[in-house]
């Protein structure tokens, strides 16, 4: 693994942004396929159709394509706490739609990304048998740590005016309600309850609000069903 440190007295999520488009302009004069996502996203293909991410990038032509954005979820009152020493996915099976995290993550053309890596200069492509796990919510103890890390740590004044990142900075006791709480009530609530893993109703609702600005192609940001992870998809990691 190669690795390249970048300084940071601060985090500036536009220059982020644009480092990160450069960058991946770059890597695409010698490699044909790039991927970008952050640390703690990690997409996965459906298993029933593709071994891996490897064999998902190799079998399909295109020039950039999207994820199925799903928030892995510990829902509190039925799940203990993360053993990191054991597989995430056989400890966690309930993950919560995103249209925020259907970003444009995998590329074979040059992209210019908005901040969060959310959105780009080319329209919108989901691919419905690929998926992006979120693990910001995978366990409560873990969040709340994370939590105050990035709550504590230096941001750009420019970051802080956008609001960009503004989820990273809630206190504890907003981040529990909007990560865990509402998750676990749509989960145990009867009215609600765990739906199908199925998502062409949301990615055809993403499509139809796009709104283009700036260059950018902007879909909506929000939260859809809870659902439960299939086993196939549970001995990835």
């Amino acid at each position: 693994v190669g690795k390249l440190w970048l300084p940071r007295k601060e985090l500036d999520e536009h220059k982020r942004c644009v480092f990160m488009a450069s960058f991946v302009k770059g890597l695409l004069e010698y490699f044909e396929t790039v991927i970008y996502t952050d640390c703690d996203e990690m997409l996965v293909p459906d298993l029933c159709i593709y071994s891996d991410l490897k064999d998902y990038v190799e079998r399909n032509d295109f020039e950039y394509t999207a994820p199925v954005g799903l928030n892995l979820q510990h829902i509190i009152s039925l799940e203990p706490p993360l053993n990191l020493a054991l597989p995430i996915l056989q400890q966690r099976r309930f993950a919560r739609f995103s249209a925020a995290m259907c970003k444009p993550l995998i590329t074979r053309v040059p992209l210019m990304w908005s901040t969060g890596f959310h959105a780009s200069d080319r329209p919108i492509r989901i691919d419905p048998n690929l998926f992006l796990l979120h693990l910001k919510s995978m366990d409560y103890d873990i969040g709340l740590q994370k939590q105050k890390l990035t709550r504590e740590m230096a941001w750009a004044a420019s970051s802080i005016r956008a609001g960009h990142g503004a989820h990273a900075r809630y206190d504890d006791d907003r981040f529990k309600r909007e990560f865990f709480l509402d998750a676990q009530n749509l989960v145990t609530n009867p009215s609600h309850g765990v739906k199908p893993v199925e998502f062409s109703k949301e990615i055809e609702r993403i499509k139809s609000e796009v709104v283009y600005a700036q260059g950018i192609y902007h879909g909506p940001h929000f939260l859809g069903k809870m659902v439960e992870l299939p086993e196939r998809l549970r001995s990835v990691f």
